[in-house]
C-alpha cells in the first residue's frame, strides 16, 4: 500500500484547494506490489528482446524493473510464482553495455546484488543485458533472445 494525495481544484480560485488523502495500491491500477519497494510493478507476457522490453516499458511510463536488493529479488520471485507458475523467465533492468562485467541499471546506478547462475555471467561480447532464469541472473543477448519481462512504474495521481 501507498498513500496517494490527490489535489482537487475548485472553480478558478487558485486560493481554494481541497486536499483529499486515500490509500491506493499498485493493484487499482493493474500492476502488482511488492513488499520491498514502492513501485508498482507489470508482468508483461509477450515476449520481447531487452531493448523492445525496455522501449515497451518507457512507453508505458516505466522502465524495466530494476532490482536493487536481495530482500527485493527473493520478493519478485515470490510474488511471481504465486500470480503465475510459468512466469520464471524473465528479462529485468541491468546491463554492461558500457563495460563489459560492470553492472548497472539503465540510469547507471551500479547493481550489487548479483546472484549470477552456474557459469555466469558469460562475459560474451553480445550478452550485456540481464535475464533472469529461475532464481538466478544470467547475462542475454539485448536484441536478438525473446522473453517475457517486468516494468515498474510509480503513480502520481491529480485531479
Amino acid at each position: 500500500m501507498y498513500s496517494m494525495i490527490i489535489v482537487k481544484q475548485s472553480g478558478t480560485v487558485t486560493n481554494n484547494l481541497d486536499l483529499y488523502q486515500r490509500q491506493g495500491s499498485c493493484e487499482d491500477f493493474g500492476y502488482i506490489s511488492l513488499q520491498t519497494t514502492s513501485k508498482c510493478l507489470k508482468l508483461y507476457h509477450t515476449e520481447m528482446s531487452w531493448m523492445t522490453a525496455n522501449s515497451t516499458c518507457a512507453s508505458a511510463g516505466g522502465k524495466l524493473f530494476g532490482i536493487t536488493t536481495a530482500d527485493m529479488f527473493d520478493d519478485v520471485l515470490n510474488v511471481t510464482s504465486r500470480k503465475d507458475p510459468t512466469f520464471q523467465n524473465f528479462f529485468i533492468d541491468g546491463n554492461d553495455i558500457a563495460s563489459e562485467n560492470n553492472w548497472v541499471l539503465s540510469d547507471g546506478t551500479p547493481i550489487l546484488h548479483l546472484p549470477w547462475g552456474k557459469f555466469q555471467p558469460g562475459l560474451g561480447r553480445d550478452e550485456n543485458c540481464l535475464l533472469v532464469i529461475g532464481n538466478f541472473y544470467h547475462d542475454a543477448p539485448c536484441y536478438t533472445m525473446e522473453f517475457k519481462f517486468i516494468c515498474e512504474k510509480q503513480f502520481i495521481i491529480s485531479l
